[in-house]
């Protein structure tokens, strides 16, 4: 399994000194006076905390499983952006798969092209291929087996 990191800037509400006036909702109440009723407003809470929007740098680590396959999903519960008034969503890490210079893969399997000489070909012949991780892959021909 290998793990990718990065760093992203986000923002967050912090709390700051004092408090706001807020838009919170109001609750109409109803109390009966006598044989008449008077309707009227009450806030529901009188101040909320004071929190501002501040920018904050987070390491996030994406671990990505060998052979993982185009469109994999790791979802990061709580590292999105936050709602208006509201708590942060969810990030989604989804891979995307570059095509490769030399290897095309295909499903769980690894092809590449390799030109030879008819002669190789007749005679057979040795030669490495330098694998993805940098080790060299032995490919050995016997003749007349094409």
């Amino acid at each position: 399994m290998d793990q990718w990191r990065s760093f992203r800037t986000k923002s967050i509400y912090k709390p700051v000194s004092g408090t706001r006036k807020c838009n919170c909702r109001h609750e109409m109440r109803t109390e009966q006076m006598g044989a008449r009723f008077q309707m009227y407003q009450v806030k529901v809470c009188d101040e909320c905390p004071n929190v501002a929007l501040a920018q904050e740098t987070r390491s996030l680590e994406v671990e990505v499983e060998i052979g993982a396959d185009e469109g994999h999903e790791q979802i990061f519960a709580g590292e999105g952006e936050p709602h208006i008034e509201g708590d942060p969503g969810d990030l989604k890490f989804v891979l995307r798969i570059d095509k490769h210079p030399i290897f095309e893969r295909r499903g769980m399997d690894l092809y590449t092209n390799v030109t030879i000489s008819l002669q190789d070909a007749l005679n057979g012949f040795e030669m490495h291929i330098k694998h993805l991780d940098g080790h060299l892959v032995k490919i050995n021909m016997l003749p007349f087996r094409l």
